[in-house]
């Protein structure tokens, strides 16, 4: 072991972590600090075709009636009672909806 590295252990810990948190906030600064959602298209399709339907139904469900109970939004209407739990596993849903 170095010097430098006896001297200053928490550092060589710090000074990556710190860069790869820079180069990924720069590099995904739209979705981070911006107005942008990052939806896959190709392989990781299901994120904008099932994933994201639900969750801005769910965000604009919650916004205009309150805890969720039935409805006529999916198919013939159906209880999204179930959803409640994603008000804490998924915090995208507390997010405005477009």
């Amino acid at each position: 072991m170095t010097d430098f590295a006896r001297r200053y252990p928490r550092l060589i810990f710090l000074l990556p972590t710190f860069c790869l948190l820079l180069l990924g906030g720069l590099s995904f600064r739209d979705f981070v600090f911006g107005d942008r959602v990052l939806l896959y298209r190709d392989i990781g399709s299901d994120s904008f075709t099932d994933y994201y339907p639900w969750f801005v139904h769910f965000s604009d469900y919650i916004r205009n009636e309150g805890i969720p109970s039935w409805s006529f939004s999916v198919g013939m209407g159906q209880d999204i009672f179930y959803l409640v739990g994603y008000l804490i596993l998924e915090p995208v849903t507390w997010l405005r909806g477009g």
